[in-house]
C-alpha cells in the first residue's frame, strides 16, 4: 500500500516538473511581449523627439533666414524687413531723435548719432550695447554739432563734428585720440588705411597712421569736377571712392587719388533734376521727380556683391546702382511711417557678416534694418545670423531624445545581466 503511495507521489512529481516547463516559456513570452511593447513605446517617443527636433532645426534655420516679427510678404518686391529700432527704453530721453548717421563696428553692433550728440550702440537685436557722451565745447577733445562716423578695423571711432568743422578719433573706451580738421566736413569712411572725408564743396583723403593728407579734389559748383554737399562717402573695390554729390542730385566713383571714373547721371538728366529747385511742391514736382534717379542722394555703402547702395532723402528708398557706372540696378522701399517705409533716411550701411542693411531712418527716429536681394551675402553669413539666436529651441527636444536614448540603452544592459539569472 505505501509502495503504491510512494508511486503515486513520483508520477505528481513528474507531472508537476512536466507542467513547470510549459509554464516557464508562458513567463518567458510573456515578459518578452511587455519589452516589446515598451521598445514600440521608447521608438515612438522617441520618433517623436525627433521630429520636434527637425522641426525646430527647420524653424531656427528659416528664423535666422527671415527673423520673427517679419511682415508676411515683402515690403517691396526684393526687400525684407527685419526689425526697427526706436531707443534703448521707454522714456522720451532714451529714444532715438533724427539719427543721421549709421555704422557697424568690427564686434558686430550698430552705432548711431542720436540728437546731434549721443553715440549710441545697439546689438543685432536691437538691445543696447554701449553709449558715449562726448564733452560739448570749442576745444580739443570737444564737439559742437555731430553727424557722421565710421570704424576702423580696432574699433576706433572716427566722428564729423561739423560744428567744429573736424573728424574727432574716439577710442573704444570713450577717449578722444586725435583730431583732423576740415572745412564744411560733413561725411567720412574709413577702408585699407585711408580716411576718406567729405565736405561741402570736395573730398580729401588722410593716411590713418599718421593723418598725413595724400590727396583732395573738388570745388563748390555744379560742373563736373565741383560738388554741392557730399552726403555720402563710401569705400569699394580698389579703394574706389564713392560719393553721393547731394544738391547736384548724382553719385560720382573716383579713384583713390581723386581721378573720375564715372557720374550718374548725365549732365542732362542733371540740368533736368535742377528743375526741382524751381517748382513747388504739387502734381508737377511729382512728374518731374519721377524721371530723375535722385532727389536728394545721402548715404551711401557697398554691399557684398560690389553694389553701391544708396538712400534717397525725398525720394524716401533705397536704391542700388552698378559699381561700373553707376546705372540704377533696382529701386526699394516706399515713403511712410510703418516698418519697411521711409522717411527722410540720410544714412545707410552694410553688415558684411549678416547680410543686412542698417538705415537711419531720420525722420521716423528709429534704426531700420533690412534685407535686399542681390547683396551677395554668402554662407558665412547664414552662420553669423545664427550667432545670438534662441539655441535652446534645437537644444531642448534633442537634449530630451538624448535622454531617452541612454535610459534605453541602460535598461537594455541591465535587462542582459539579469537574464541568465531568470534561466538559471
Amino acid at each position: 500500500m505505501s509502495d503504491e503511495k510512494v508511486m503515486d507521489g513520483g508520477d505528481e512529481l513528474e507531472r508537476s516538473a512536466a507542467g513547470s516547463e510549459p509554464v516557464e516559456e508562458y513567463v518567458e513570452e510573456y515578459v518578452e511581449v511587455v519589452d516589446n511593447r515598451r521598445r514600440v513605446v521608447v521608438l515612438m517617443i522617441a520618433l517623436l523627439l525627433l521630429l520636434l527636433t527637425l522641426g525646430a532645426i527647420t524653424w531656427f534655420l528659416w528664423d535666422t533666414v527671415r527673423p520673427a516679427g517679419a511682415p508676411r510678404g515683402e515690403v517691396t518686391e526684393g526687400m525684407v524687413w527685419v526689425r526697427s529700432i526706436y531707443g534703448w527704453g521707454n522714456e522720451l530721453d532714451e529714444r532715438l531723435q533724427a539719427p543721421e548717421a549709421v555704422a557697424v563696428a568690427p564686434d558686430g553692433t550698430y552705432w548711431t548719432i542720436s540728437g546731434n550728440n549721443t553715440l549710441v550702440g545697439f546689438d543685432q537685436d536691437g538691445r543696447l550695447s554701449g553709449m558715449i557722451r562726448l564733452p560739448r565745447g570749442e576745444g580739443p577733445g570737444e564737439f559742437r554739432m555731430l553727424e557722421d562716423l565710421a570704424f576702423d578695423p580696432e574699433g576706433n571711432l572716427y566722428v564729423v563734428d561739423y560744428g567744429n568743422a573736424k573728424v574727432l578719433k574716439v577710442l573704444p573706451d570713450g577717449t578722444v585720440d586725435g583730431e583732423v580738421f576740415v572745412s564744411f566736413v560733413q561725411r567720412v569712411a574709413v577702408a585699407d588705411g585711408r580716411l576718406a572725408v567729405g565736405a561741402t564743396g570736395g573730398i580729401a583723403v588722410f593716411g590713418l597712421a599718421e593723418g598725413e593728407l595724400l590727396a583732395q579734389w573738388g570745388g563748390r559748383g555744379r560742373d563736373l569736377e565741383a560738388f554741392d554737399g557730399v552726403r555720402g562717402l563710401a569705400f569699394g573695390e580698389d579703394a574706389t571712392i564713392f560719393a553721393s554729390d547731394a544738391f547736384n542730385r548724382r553719385v560720382k566713383a573716383y579713384t583713390p587719388e581723386g581721378q573720375l571714373l564715372w557720374s550718374f547721371p548725365d549732365e542732362e538728366t542733371v540740368e533736368a533734376a535742377r528743375a526741382l529747385d524751381e517748382i513747388g511742391l504739387g502734381e508737377e514736382r511729382l512728374e518731374v521727380a519721377r524721371e530723375v534717379p535722385f532727389e536728394l542722394p545721402t548715404g551711401l555703402t557697398v554691399d557684398a556683391a560690389g553694389r553701391v547702395v544708396l538712400v534717397d532723402a525725398f525720394k524716401s528708398q533705397i536704391t542700388v546702382l552698378d559699381p561700373r557706372d553707376g546705372e540704377v540696378l533696382g529701386t526699394y522701399g516706399r515713403n511712410g511711417v510703418l516698418d519697411g517705409e521711409f522717411t527722410y533716411p540720410t544714412s545707410i550701411t552694410y553688415d558684411h557678416a549678416r547680410d543686412q542693411y542698417v538705415i537711419a531712418d531720420t525722420a521716423n527716429h528709429r534704426l531700420q534694418v533690412v534685407r535686399i536681394a542681390g547683396s551677395g551675402g554668402g554662407p558665412a553669413a547664414v552662420i553669423a545670423r545664427l550667432q545670438g539666436r534662441p539655441l535652446w529651441v534645437c537644444c531642448f527636444p534633442l537634449g530630451l531624445l538624448l535622454a531617452l536614448i541612454a535610459l534605453a540603452v541602460a535598461r537594455s544592459r541591465r535587462q542582459r545581466q539579469d537574464r541568465p539569472s531568470v534561466e538559471r
